[in-house]
């Protein structure tokens, strides 16, 4: 019964509504359990700095899932695929925050400058590996990263106007899921690819690819300001601002890199 439901569910391309439903109650339970577990005990503080020493590994997890299954089918298997390559990103981060808190008392060094280190290194590996395959379609390089700052560059006029409505490090987390609405607008219009998600895919199909730039700011914009607004704890806060980073900027790296190489 259970491999019943799974085949019916699970094991096929794209995104079912079952699917979409299991994986965001999954990521939920993940966030808290994260959090209650490690994030409360260890010494690091979670601030600011701490959000900016997750980029590396939210890139990593970005580029690892266009080497993986689906994608190039360099690395195939459960880990490489949703749901199994956000725990396989857990289990090195974890490690790799423990380490590096270890390496900053011990060197004097940062802990963010050993977070780097950790998630910029196998960052740069998989850029090497994707390059071996090649990028026949290096101008969406180009296209994506261009209409990315084209877009996000007024809201900056925000961050200085009114950074009560809208902070720079909010700003920032914003401009990952903009790199992601652009993507998916490139990929789509431009070259022939697919929207796989339920929502946006019904969405780009009655309205058009273009949708899901201004529906990533409409809806991430008010999310992050509803969050400073309601979360008082200001380490929940700075780990759910890692969540929502992760959850736009890795997929914006994973389009673009899918896309460049053509696979």
């Amino acid at each position: 019964m259970l491999g019943d439901i799974y085949a019916t569910y699970f094991a096929q391309s794209g995104y079912t509504t079952v699917q979409t439903v299991v994986y965001a109650l999954l990521l939920v339970v993940a966030i808290y359990l994260i959090y209650r577990l490690f994030l409360k005990r260890i010494k690091t503080e979670i601030d600011t700095r701490f959000v900016v020493s997750m980029v590396p590994f939210i890139l990593l997890g970005g580029i690892l899932r266009s080497l993986g299954h689906g994608d190039a089918e360099i690395f195939t298997g459960f880990w490489f695929n949703t749901p199994g390559i956000h725990v396989l990103i857990a289990l090195y981060t974890i490690p790799s925050i423990v380490l590096s808190e270890y390496l900053e008392e011990r060197y004097g060094k940062t802990y963010v400058k050993w977070m780097w280190l950790f998630g910029g290194i196998p960052f740069l590996i998989c850029t090497y590996i994707a390059a071996g395959i090649g990028f026949p379609n290096y101008e969406a390089f180009g296209w994506i990263l261009g209409t990315t700052a084209l877009v996000a560059a007024p809201l900056y006029a925000v961050t200085h106007f009114f950074p009560s409505y809208l902070t720079r490090l909010n700003y920032f987390i914003l401009s990952g899921h903009i790199l992601d609405g652009v993507s998916t607008f490139v990929a789509v219009s431009m070259f022939g690819y697919a929207e796989k998600h339920v929502l946006p895919g019904f969405l780009i199909g009655s309205v058009g690819p273009w949708i899901m730039i201004p529906l990533k700011i409409s809806v991430i914009w008010p999310v992050l300001y509803l969050l400073d607004d309601v979360v008082e704890d200001k380490q929940l806060l700075n780990w759910l601002r890692v969540v929502v980073l992760a959850l736009g900027l890795a997929l914006g790296v994973r389009n673009m890199f899918t896309v460049a190489m053509g696979v």
